[in-house]
């Protein structure tokens, strides 16, 4: 789309989504799940954009995320587990006017959560920080603050990856355990939490 895209529920059952907003915000419309599937590919590119809101996160119940928005951060709350890793190409068919369909969206693989504002990811189960495919070997890469937290009971933290709150403060919660991999570096300017 090329304004905000307003997600009220997308359920593709075991196929993959992919939402793209070029010159808006991607928002949560209903305290129920937004998005539910598979994969699930988050993209809006304006400077100033965001993917859900402080006070209306976009509710997920997915397997695996990816996510690019502007100063206005990524705030997703996953019901289940999820895991931040890269998200495979997702191609869709339009129907045409005759009743008939071409393959003409393509949505390229992407990584990790990114972002020049906050992010905020919440899950009723475990959460995987992997750095997907993209060679830069890290999952989240935000310039503002970032908050990681499995709250659900026996939730774990799983840390595969570099995550950057560039010059900003950094949490990691989880009602258990927080694992990190060797050698695997967490990067805040200020504040360095795990809970």
């Amino acid at each position: 789309a090329q304004e905000t895209v307003t997600v009220g529920v997308v359920n593709s059952g075991t196929a993959s989504t992919s939402i793209t907003s070029e010159e808006g915000s991607i928002l949560a419309t209903t305290d129920a799940s937004n998005v539910m599937g598979d994969h699930l590919r988050l993209n809006a590119v304006a400077s100033d954009s965001s993917i859900g809101q402080t006070d209306a996160m976009l509710k997920t119940d997915v397997n695996r995320v990816s996510a690019v928005a502007g100063t206005g951060g990524i705030y997703l709350s996953e019901n289940d587990a999820i895991t931040v890793s890269n998200t495979e190409v997702i191609s869709a068919n339009r129907v045409q006017t005759d009743g008939t369909t071409v393959t003409s969206l393509v949505d390229a693989m992407q990584s990790d959560l990114t972002t020049t504002g906050d992010v905020v990811l919440l899950a009723g189960g475990d959460i995987t920080l992997n750095h997907g495919r993209d060679f830069d070997a890290q999952s989240i890469d935000a310039q503002g603050h970032v908050l990681v937290d499995a709250n659900g009971a026996g939730s774990d933290v799983f840390i595969n990856s570099l995550v950057s709150a560039d010059q900003h403060n950094l949490t990691i919660s989880a009602d258990q355990d927080i694992q990190v991999e060797s050698n695997i570096l967490m990067d805040a300017g200020t504040d360095l939490v795990l809970d």
